[in-house]
């Protein structure tokens, strides 16, 4: 893992405590530094590199990625496992917690804007949305045989994009179903809003970002 200086382009810290790839990582306010490696572990760096906490996840065998967001007020980690569970860590009193949110397996994790609702996507046919805190289902929807890649909510919370194997999709959150499908022709590998909600980027996997609008007609 590097860490770079963005005005003067130059790298301030490598870190390697973990010989498996790095597959998520977070940054909290106050410079500390959350990765999750290949055989879930968690570990805890300050800005220095110092290695300052470790948490073990359940270790799986599934081909997809552990995935990690900090809670709203960063009091807690929430980290999502392939097979199908999520767990929260409480920094402070390191109680921890886990439900699951797909039968089989999880491939892809997000948190609304708000930070209130956890969004969750299997390999069964289903996008879950999650109060995170109890682990209570909010709302289902069926998005078919695709795998979703991606997952985004707009900052007022009415609308969820997801990129799956060849299409982005904008979704009327409040009532369940799909405003429009678009077609990429190659297969979604990441996404990201902007801040304001107004662009979407998506990568795919011949290298390439485009932008979109957020708010298709």
């Amino acid at each position: 893992v590097q860490v770079w200086d963005l005005s003067s382009g130059e790298r301030v810290l490598h870190l390697k405590p973990e010989s498996d790839p790095c597959q998520a990582l977070r940054y909290r306010s106050d410079g500390l530094l959350a990765m999750v490696f290949g055989r879930g572990v968690i570990v805890c760096c300050d800005g220095a590199g110092n290695v300052v906490e470790t948490y073990q996840l359940p270790e799986t065998r599934d081909l997809y990625d552990y995935h990690l967001r900090f809670s709203p007020d960063e009091t807690a980690l929430i980290a999502g496992i392939p097979d199908g569970h999520v767990e929260v860590i409480e920094l402070k009193t390191k109680r921890r917690r886990r439900f699951r949110v797909d039968p089989r397996a999880m491939i892809a994790m997000n948190l609304s804007p708000d930070g209130e609702t956890l969004i969750t996507s299997g390999d069964d046919g289903y996008i879950r949305l999650w109060d995170w805190r109890t682990g209570t289902l909010q709302q289902e929807l069926h998005f078919g045989s695709s795998w979703i890649h991606g997952l985004e909510m707009t900052p007022e919370g009415d609308r969820l994009i997801t990129g799956s194997e060849h299409t982005i999709t904008f979704w009327d959150v409040e009532r369940g179903s799909q405003i429009v499908s678009i077609s990429l022709g190659k297969c979604v590998a990441k996404m990201a809003l902007s801040p304001d909600g107004t662009h979407l980027a998506v990568a795919d996997s011949d290298g390439r970002i485009q932008l979109w609008e957020s708010r298709p007609e």
